[in-house]
C-alpha cells in the first residue's frame, strides 16, 4: 500500500463519502469524490465512489461507462465488478453474456491480494446490505495486511448495521478498540455515537463522543 493511501486527509475523505453513503446522500458522495479528485487526479478509489454515487443515484448509462473504465484499475477491481453487476441486473434486458463475465472476473479478483480493493469491497457490501459478503471481504484484507487502517471500525459498522441485536452488541468493542488504535478513526467515532444513540438510546453520551472526537479538517460532517 503506498503512503498517500494511509494520509489522514485520504482516511478523512473516506469516511466522508462512507458517512453521506449510509445516509443514502449519493450527490454529496459525488461532490465529494469530485473534489478529492482536483486534488488527486485520477485516483482510482476516488473515481469508484464518484461512479458508485452515479450508479446509485441512478445514472444507469453513465454509471456502467464509469464503471466499464474502471474494471482494471488496481485497487477498485473487485468493488467496481460488485456494482457493475448490480447495475446491469437493474437493466429491463439485462446482458446475460456480459453478466457471465462479470462473475468470472469476480471470481478471478476474489482469488487475488489486493487488499485495498477488498476492502473498499467490504465497504460497498455492507451498504448493499450484503453483510456475509462484507465480513468475508474484510476477514480477506486483514488476511493480507493484518493492521489495515479503519478495518476495526468498519467490521463495527458492519454488525450495527446487519440488522442483528445481538451482533449489534459486538459493535461497541470494534468501535472502542479501533479509537484506542487510531484516536483519528472519524468512522471509529462515528460508529460509537450510532451505537449510543440506536441501542442505548442515549443521546447524551452519543454527542459527547462526537464533541469529544477532533475530526480531521478535511472531514465536515453533519450529523
Amino acid at each position: 500500500m503506498s503512503a498517500a493511501l494511509l494520509a489522514p486527509d485520504f482516511l478523512g475523505v473516506q469516511s466522508l463519502i462512507l458517512y453521506y453513503a449510509r445516509k443514502k446522500l449519493y450527490h454529496h458522495v459525488s461532490v465529494v469524490a469530485t473534489q478529492a479528485l482536483q486534488k488527486r487526479a485520477n485516483d482510482p478509489a476516488m473515481l469508484f465512489w464518484r461512479a458508485y454515487a452515479t450508479f446509485k443515484e441512478g445514472h444507469m448509462s453513465d454509471a456502467l461507462r464509469e464503471l466499464d473504465g474502471l474494471r482494471a484499475r488496481n485497487g477498485v477491481q473487485l468493488p467496481t465488478l460488485i456494482c457493475l453487476k448490480q447495475a446491469h441486473n437493474a437493466a429491463k434486458f439485462p446482458d446475460r453474456e456480459a453478466l457471465q463475465q462479470i462473475d468470472a472476473d469476480i471470481k478471478r479478483e476474489e482469488g487475488g491480494k489486493t487488499e485495498g480493493s477488498f476492502f473498499i469491497a467490504a465497504q460497498v457490501c455492507m451498504l448493499l446490505g450484503e453483510h456475509k459478503r462484507a465480513r468475508e471481504y474484510l476477514q480477506r484484507t486483514v488476511d493480507i495486511q493484518a493492521n489495515y487502517p479503519q478495518a476495526k471500525s468498519l467490521a463495527g459498522w458492519i454488525e450495527l448495521t446487519c440488522g442483528s441485536e445481538v451482533k449489534a452488541k459486538k459493535a461497541i468493542d470494534l468501535f472502542k478498540e479501533a479509537q484506542a488504535a487510531n484516536p483519528a478513526d472519524v468512522d471509529a467515532a462515528l460508529g460509537h455515537a450510532m451505537y449510543m444513540e440506536l441501542a442505548k438510546k442515549d443521546l447524551r453520551e452519543a454527542v459527547e463522543v462526537l464533541t469529544g472526537h477532533k475530526f480531521p479538517k478535511s472531514t465536515h460532517v453533519v450529523t
